[in-house]
């Protein structure tokens, strides 16, 4: 079983403290050029998908949240857009045709926790991708993450609600579990109005599993992937194990 977090909880304001742009480029960049259709793995409410259909590109998008997936399917019939979306779970995928890119973007590969559910993960990725293809995937680099990871309450995102609604404070605690390599956090959500009185508040349980750069590549290695490229950041840089913030792996089959 993947994607632990319960996203149907936040759906509905998700897009008002996930905002960040910085992998876009990146990502448009590595699809450049593709003229059949991208498959795009744990989708969300679709940050990324708009963009890539913006962009010309076909899509098909996939995420085990039904409620994520509603939110994303509103934004492309208010804009005209049209993609597949696909209500599934990444590790027992199996949507009978195979893709020239895959994309599993914004570090969600790591809310699959179990090993046993990671391999099967990869090996249906592997099934879905053609021959030519390349899968692109992103982690972080743990030994920069869990710099961050010290069991303290943090406020992370104070971010305006739209049309002057208020605001909403992101505040997020999170503890690591050496043992089973997992991250265990909690985010509490609170919306304020224009008047700075409290609305509503939310918690939310998250948990990501810690992979290393060397367990990573063993797995991606026994799955039936080659390594293309490993980038350190979303600007190309050469991965450093002791400074890069991200692993960006671009991937293909082995022969």
């Amino acid at each position: 079983m993947t994607q632990p977090i319960k996203y149907a909880d936040v759906a509905d304001i998700y897009d008002n403290y996930v905002q960040t742009t910085l992998d876009i480029p990146f990502l448009l960049d590595q699809v450049k050029g593709v003229s059949s259709e991208v498959l795009e793995l744990m989708c969300g409410t679709g940050r990324i998908s708009l963009p890539l259909i913006e962009a010309g590109l076909r899509l098909t998008c996939v995420d085990k949240s039904p409620e994520m997936l509603a939110v994303l399917e509103q934004k492309l019939v208010q804009r005209g857009f049209s993609a597949t979306l696909h209500t599934g779970d990444v590790c027992d995928l199996d949507l009978g045709k195979q893709f020239d890119r895959i994309l599993l973007p914004f570090q969600s590969f790591a809310e699959i926790i179990s090993p046993i559910a990671q391999q099967r993960t990869l090996a249906c990725i592997h099934k879905h991708l053609s021959s030519n293809g390349q899968f692109i995937c992103s982690l972080h680099n743990p030994k920069i993450r869990l710099k961050t990871v010290d069991g303290r309450l943090k406020l992370k995102a104070r971010p305006p609600l739209p049309n002057g609604a208020g605001s909403l404070m992101l505040w997020a605690m999170e503890t690591y579990d050496p043992e089973n390599k997992v991250v265990h956090g909690l985010q509490f959500i609170e919306t304020y109005n224009q008047y700075g009185i409290l609305q509503s508040k939310r918690f939310i349980d998250i948990q990501f599993s810690v992979l290393e750069k060397e367990t990573f590549e063993s797995m991606l290695s026994d799955a039936g992937f080659k390594v293309l490229a490993l980038y350190g950041d979303y600007f190309y840089g050469d991965f450093q194990s002791m400074t890069s913030p991200f692993m960006i792996w671009i991937l293909g089959k082995k022969p």
